[in-house]
């Protein structure tokens, strides 16, 4: 007898392959969930290589949550900057600039999740 077919998707994120992010060189993303999957939010997660960007920019129409899952960065809000290390989260709300960038010698590991959906 074989064993039943789990009713919902479970993946590991590392079955999800590095993708380039589509908007910052030398960011690195993979899609965990997108407005496909799940109507109300996308998650994804991002790796800010050592010494590398995410440029300021906003999401008009969405907030971000972000959540340090491993490394050091220093998050950019309106102009003003604050560390942002391991276990440290925030809620951009829709339209705000913001950015992040990776000063130390180890990589940046994020999650970020977008209510409504931006992917």
């Amino acid at each position: 007898m074989s064993a039943p077919i789990f009713p919902v998707p479970v993946i590991h994120h590392q079955q999800i392959p590095w993708s380039p992010h589509p908007r910052y060189p030398d960011i690195f993303f993979k899609k965990i969930v997108g407005g496909d999957e799940n109507p109300a939010m996308s998650v994804g997660m991002v790796n800010v290589p050592p010494g590398k960007t995410i440029g300021i920019h906003t999401h008009p129409d969405s907030v971000e949550t972000i959540y340090c899952l491993m490394g050091q960065g220093l998050l950019t809000v309106q102009n003003v900057q604050t560390p942002f290390t391991e276990g440290s989260w925030t809620a951009i709300p829709k339209g705000m600039e913001h950015g992040m960038h990776n000063a130390t010698t180890e990589p940046l590991l994020l999650i970020t999740l977008f209510t409504p959906p931006i992917f």
